[in-house]
Order: C-alpha cells, then sequence, then structure tokens
C-alpha cells in the first residue's frame, strides 16, 4: 500500500483521541505519514494532560463517546488553548444533535463511526481549505 500524501501544508502537531486501542492503531499512523506529529490518548483526561505538556495543536481528531467526558466537552476546553485546533470528530449516529451543533462551526468535521481512512483524508483537507477561526 502505497504511504498517504502529505495532507498538510506544514508539519503540525495532532491530538488524537479516541478509547479503543484498536482505533487509535489505526489512525495514529494514518495521520503520521499525512504529516502529523501524533499525541495519543485513549481518554479526555489524558488529553487534558498532553494539551497542558504540550500546547499548540493543530488539529484534534476527537471520539464523542469518550469513557470520561464526553468529546464535544473536552472540545470546548481545547478551545481555551490559544491555537484553537481544527477538530474531527466521530460517533455514532444516534449522536445527531451534537453532530449539528458541531458542524455549525468552520473549524470542525464530524465522520459517523465507523469511516475509511478516505472518509478522514477529506475531513482533513475540509478543514485545511476552510482555514482557522
Amino acid at each position: 500500500m502505497m504511504a498517504p500524501r502529505s495532507l498538510i501544508e506544514r508539519p503540525t502537531k495532532a491530538l488524537l483521541v479516541e478509547s479503543d486501542p484498536d482505533w487509535r492503531k489505526v489512525l495514529q499512523p494514518f495521520l503520521e505519514r499525512s504529516g502529523m506529529a501524533v499525541a495519543a490518548c485513549a481518554s479526555a483526561g489524558e488529553a487534558l494532560s498532553a494539551l497542558e505538556q504540550r500546547p499548540g495543536f493543530g488539529f484534534a481528531f476527537i471520539e464523542l463517546e469518550l469513557p470520561d467526558l464526553p468529546g464535544w466537552q473536552l472540545w470546548n476546553r481545547l478551545c481555551t488553548d490559544p491555537g484553537r485546533p481544527k477538530a474531527v470528530f466521530w460517533g455514532q449516529s444516534s449522536e445527531r444533535w451534537e453532530r449539528l451543533s458541531l458542524q455549525s462551526h468552520p473549524s470542525v468535521y464530524f465522520l459517523c463511526k465507523p469511516f475509511r481512512r478516505e472518509e478522514l483524508r477529506s475531513a482533513i483537507e475540509a478543514l485545511e481549505r476552510r482555514g482557522g477561526f
């Protein structure tokens, strides 16, 4: 399989928050091959610690059904970071109200789980075109 071309113009830090270790094992290398330095976390608590240690993430990839805090609440906390990362969320279609409220933000994209890497690639490219805050 061919490695994906870099999806971003310059190297950036990415926060990956996914409670399922199998999903993390698939997503982390994909994001790294796409040009991102990834901090992979299994919970919102780990993500908040990573943010304290390494602020300035350009992207955040967040599962909505985290064990310790809903993903959208983690996003609210991440928005206090001066860099305000662009975000891709994923979850089950039953979370329609969260998806609708998140998609109204220009730096947020939602995917329904399970999703393919091509869908994640498209989400990243769309966020890059939209720009930041």
